[in-house]
């Protein structure tokens, strides 16, 4: 998929891994919603 790599790259960076492992997902499928978002 799309987010594993960067999913893994950023829970790795975290200091808190677990708060990496929880929002990031969330935060990187905010971005692409957001980004090919037709209101935009």
């Amino acid at each position: 998929t799309t987010f594993g790599p960067n999913r893994t790259c950023s829970t790795i960076a975290s200091p808190n891994r677990d708060t990496a492992t929880v929002e990031m997902p969330a935060i990187q499928d905010l971005i692409v919603e957001i980004t090919f978002s037709p209101a935009i």
